[in-house]
């Protein structure tokens, strides 16, 4: 199973308690990692938690498999750090609170502000793996800035994804570089 969100379509993520407002991008002023849209979010207050949830749309998982979590940021801003919040939840429709996986930290590239909006300003969140706690059947994203934002900062996320790396039956599948042995 995987879930993805580039925003092409009107977004279904929710503003976070960070953030005062989080809605589909203007598709010719403002950057997206691939199309014309992303997820525009203004930094509001200086609490903890998420800039953009996607709270209006669960995800499905299966407790105890591994999923990958990755998405694109943009802003304009040096020295942004931010993360995932993953909350899990039981139940047919994910509203029993199960419990919370916070990722990894990844430090965002300054971006500039003059179009054409050049992908190589747009971080790629490392993928995390996560895997769901006994009970989960639903995920709900929290994007959250964990520093370098201040009330007012703008920024933008892109293709949001969330699915499980299928390996095929008796296979073994590792990363490799390549192997450059010398001729001599």
């Amino acid at each position: 199973m995987a879930d993805g969100s580039d925003f092409e379509a009107a977004s279904t993520w929710s503003v976070g308690n960070q953030a005062s407002a989080a809605v589909q991008s203007n598709g010719t002023t403002d950057p997206a990692s691939s199309g014309a849209f992303s997820l525009k979010v203004t930094k509001n207050a200086n609490t903890p938690g998420a800039l953009a949830v996607n709270g209006n749309t669960d995800i499905p998982v299966v407790a105890s498999i591994p999923y990958v979590v990755t998405f694109q940021f943009y802003t304009l801003k040096a020295s942004v750090t931010y993360n995932v919040n993953i909350d899990w939840y039981a139940g047919g429709t994910g509203t029993t609170y199960v419990s919370s996986t916070v990722t990894g930290t990844a430090t965002a590239v300054q971006g500039v502000n003059t179009p054409p909006y050049d992908n190589r300003f747009w971080s790629a969140y490392p993928a995390q793996t996560v895997t769901p706690p006994a009970t989960t059947t639903f995920a709900r994203l929290n994007v959250q800035m964990v520093s370098g934002l201040t009330t007012g900062d703008i920024v933008f996320i892109d293709n949001v994804f969330v699915g499980r790396l299928l390996v095929p039956a008796g296979r073994l599948v590792m990363p490799q570089a390549v192997n450059r042995a010398s001729t001599r």
